[in-house]
């Protein structure tokens, strides 16, 4: 099941998760936890419906069967928080932040914001191998980037409105 869904992923190996349309992956990702869901209810339909033909000895479980597939579909999650990440900012660069700050300082925070992009999906190791705990470091160092960014945004916003508030979930409110 690993292996179809990063066939799947990555067109039979021809592209990455990051070089092909985010919008495609993240329906394919979606369609990948769906295989997993539909797979562990079915395993869960069919244990019960054997349970009392089966010797109280012979046991598999659930964990067992699917322990695999679960650490994938993790790593299939965490890039998608990296995605809506990314989505959100580049719609926040793209529409200059309301223009509210466009200037020189805004284009240091894009540009630092692509070189974390860069750092992240520039690496050479496969980003859908859910045994390469590197990605798994690399994506937290990725989402901390980004936070210390969005807080770095919302002061910038702050001292040059007062009157306006950031939210954490990066909503902006008038006071």
């Amino acid at each position: 099941m690993i292996h179809r869904c990063k066939e799947y992923l990555t067109n039979g190996g021809k592209s990455t998760i990051w070089n092909q349309s985010r919008h495609l992956v993240r329906e394919r990702i979606l369609d990948c936890l769906e295989l997993n869901r539909a797979y562990r209810k079915s395993y869960r339909q069919n244990s019960e419906k054997t349970r009392a033909k089966r010797s109280p000895d012979f046991c598999i479980s659930e964990n067992y069967v699917f322990g695999k597939f679960n650490s994938f579909c993790e790593r299939l999650r965490r890039i998608l928080a990296v995605f809506d990440i990314l989505d959100g900012y580049e719609r926040l660069f793209e529409t200059h932040v309301c223009g509210l700050l466009w200037d020189d300082t805004m284009e240091e925070k894009e540009k630092e914001f692509k070189a974390n992009v860069t750092q992240l999906t520039g690496k050479e190791y496969n980003h859908l191998d859910y045994r390469n705990r590197e990605v798994d470091k690399d994506c937290q160092d990725f989402i901390e980037k980004t936070e210390g960014l969005k807080i770095s945004l919302g002061k910038m916003i702050e001292s040059n409105y007062p009157n306006v508030r950031l939210r954490f979930d990066g909503v902006f409110l008038t006071a």
